[in-house]
């Protein structure tokens, strides 16, 4: 009852609103969703839950079991089980559609169907991941996304339909959903914009901009820069960023007809990015000439990207934010600042000292930095949980083993699209030892009197095909992975012919 009195005042709060300023809503076409416990069912029966009676302008508004705002399905409980019911089906939906339209060409390639599914279906799946997605989720719904996942594996690696998913998601180099939308929600939270930016952020944070703007647009100075060298008898300021194993640092020099007249460097995490360490010296070099006496300076910089970040209206990171923010402060004091961009490695003097600062920053009594991470950073450490994540479940895996003897690392950048090499990988083709497996036919023996004979025996010991089989699989007890990776082109060219004489002695069955 106190749930349905505070239902139906805010409800009539609303439709007040709605009806002073001359707005119409349809009652009957509105629904609610009651979200209960966990456990608790529909009804007033023991241990149920009724449905409060709400109304809005005398018309009752019905409860619904799932409802679906912003693309994504609630259910009473927030298990999310109904929304990944929802996108599978869509999924498979989209993919049968796209197989009609394929079918006159004999499909696409598997290159293509992987491009596909990664940009359009994976996107489909991945939608609002941050909202819903846990990776805490019941086994249901991780079931059902990966049965959305499995049938565009299998088109990629072209297996046969028994193949595990594992093994399916290791050939054709597809990351499981589970691990794509752990990688997607945490990469949602991480680079969610904070009003903490706006003041001092901490190496621990994304380098976004911040919320708010720093002045009124139309306080705004248009920066410009020159695709020219500077003059040698002005001051110029000569800035540089470096990335390498050693680290990242970041320099800036000053010089007068030629003369250094000044030098600095400054170190950086590790994690930042060279495009940041550019930033900090063109950030450092202008912060030190605000502070002099100087009314007029030039900045010269091989960083194109960085200096048409500060001239693009557009900021899309803390750090090209701040450099905005100063070089307004100097403008407003009345100084002035002109950029130039000068080419790399030229012999430009300034420039190459502005180099050899940044690079070895280290060498030198450098101070240190810190600065926000890049988002960039956090998109590769997520990804590379993912990969690690996958790599622990193919390893502790109970499917897929045989596939395991020859591919012990999964990679999400490689296809396996021989359907006769996959067959050999696998075990699942045309083999007796397969058909009793799945129990599709009674096992036969082989021509050579090989009694059960499998994938392996046809690979590697049948004597029917020692006139074809490669030197390289002569060898007594060859090692798997390291075949698979040094004649890879030789095992599939064989596993085609093995496979051949396999179907011919075991052809297919007809119902």
């Amino acid at each position: 009852m106190y749930v349905e009195n505070i239902t139906n005042r805010a409800l009539e709060t609303l439709h007040t609103w709605i009806t002073s300023r001359k707005l119409n809503i349809a009652p009957k076409k509105s629904a609610a969703l009651y979200v209960a416990p966990a456990g608790r069912n529909k009804g007033a029966g023991k241990g149920g839950v009724r449905n409060p009676a709400i109304r809005m302008d005398g018309n009752r508004i019905l409860f619904k079991n799932t409802l679906k705002f912003l693309g994504v399905t609630f259910n009473r409980h927030l298990t999310w089980v109904d929304h990944a019911k929802s996108i599978r089906d869509k999924v498979l939906s989209k993919g049968m559609e796209l197989r009609r339209l394929t079918r006159e060409n004999r499909g696409l390639a598997p290159l293509v169907t992987k491009r596909l599914y990664k940009a359009g279906f994976e996107r489909i799946i991945c939608y609002a991941a941050s909202v819903w997605w846990r990776q805490e989720n019941d086994s249901l719904t991780h079931k059902i996304l990966s049965s959305a996942q499995r049938p565009f594996a299998l088109a990629i690696c072209r297996g046969y339909n028994t193949l595990s998913t594992d093994a399916a998601l290791v050939l054709s180099g597809l990351v499981p959903i589970n691990n794509i939308l752990t990688l997607e929600s945490k990469r949602a939270e991480l680079i969610r914009p904070g009003s903490d930016m706006d003041t001092d952020p901490t190496p621990e944070q994304v380098d976004l901009p911040p919320l708010q703007w720093y002045c009124h647009p139309a306080e705004v100075h248009l920066i410009t820069y020159d695709k020219s060298i500077p003059d040698s008898s002005s001051l110029t300021i000569y800035t540089d960023g470096s990335k390498s194993d050693d680290g990242v640092g970041a320099g800036w020099c000053l010089y007068s007809r030629n003369i250094p007249l000044l030098k600095k460097s400054y170190i950086l995490r590790e994690e930042n990015s060279v495009f940041q360490a550019e930033c900090l010296a063109i950030f450092k070099a202008l912060e030190w000439f605000l502070e002099q006496p100087h009314q007029s300076i030039t900045l010269a910089s091989d960083s194109l990207s960085s200096l048409e970040s500060l001239a693009s209206p557009y900021t899309k990171s803390w750090s090209v934010m701040r450099n905005k923010i100063l070089v307004n402060n100097i403008i407003n004091s009345g100084k002035t600042v002109s950029f130039h961009w000068v080419k790399a490695h030229v012999g430009l003097e300034g420039n190459e000292m502005a180099d050899s600062l940044a690079r070895f920053a280290f060498k030198y009594p450098a101070p240190y930095v810190p600065i926000p991470t890049p988002k960039s950073w956090f998109n590769y450490s997520a990804r590379k949980k993912a990969i690690s994540d996958w790599q622990t479940s193919w390893d502790a895996s109970l499917k897929g083993r045989s596939l395991y003897n020859w591919i012990k690392f999964v990679r999400a950048d490689r296809i396996y699209s021989s359907s006769a090499l996959n067959s050999i990988l696998t075990g699942h083709g045309p083999f007796s030892n397969y058909f009793q497996r799945f129990k599709i036919k009674t096992p036969s023996p082989c021509r050579c009197g090989y009694a059960n004979p499998d994938s392996d025996h046809f690979l590697l010991t049948c004597p029917l095909l020692d006139s074809s089989r490669p030197r390289c699989l002569k060898k007594p007890n060859p090692n798997k992975p390291h075949l698979l990776s040094d004649h890879r082109k030789a095992l599939t060219t064989f596993s085609e012919i093995a496979v051949a004489f396999s179907k011919d002695l075991y052809p297919p069955t007809h119902h």
